[in-house]
């Protein structure tokens, strides 16, 4: 019986114990490649409690949901004053709450660079299109005109004078 690589745990190698015609192409032990998983969880809004639905108001309660709001990046925008708010306010001798707040502003200053550099690419793209509709406009003129051997070594030039991305 064959061996091969399991889908679900990819470094693993199992006995297939499908007995199959005819052999499938290819190397069954090869390494596979793992599957991406985001790090910031999937959910991004108000953490709330399941059970029990209210706790008691007291500094540690508080403190550690603050801490649910931020920690995964749910909710930062919320999160992040709140924490800070409550760390003033109560003022806890464990390093974890201080340290979840410095983690909540990197990320938070992470995702803003990042989408000052999707604007920036985002402008050089559009940039980059403008330029080739120009000399797209220019070829067909040419060919309008008839001169083929302008228009293409027009084209030719174009790629060496685009705006780099």
């Amino acid at each position: 019986m064959p061996k091969r690589r399991t889908e679900d745990v990819v470094h693993a190698v199992m006995t297939d114990h499908y007995i199959q015609r005819r052999r499938t192409s290819g190397d069954l032990l090869t390494p596979l490649p793992e599957a991406e998983v985001p790090r910031e969880g999937n959910y991004h809004g108000d953490v709330t409690l399941y059970y029990p639905p209210q706790l008691p108001i007291t500094p540690d309660n508080q403190l550690y949901l603050d801490l649910a709001q931020v920690s995964e990046g749910a909710n930062l925008k919320a999160g992040i004053p709140q924490l800070q708010q409550d760390l003033e306010k109560y003022q806890p001798s464990g390093p974890e709450f201080y340290v979840a707040l410095g983690n909540a502003y990197t990320k938070a200053v992470a995702t803003i660079r990042r989408s000052i550099g999707m604007k920036r690419r985002f402008d050089a793209a559009r940039t980059f299109a403008r330029h080739w509709k120009n000399w797209d406009a220019r070829s067909l003129r040419l060919e309008e005109g008839r001169r083929p051997l302008r228009c293409w070594k027009r084209l030719q030039r174009a790629p060496c004078q685009r705006p780099a991305l």
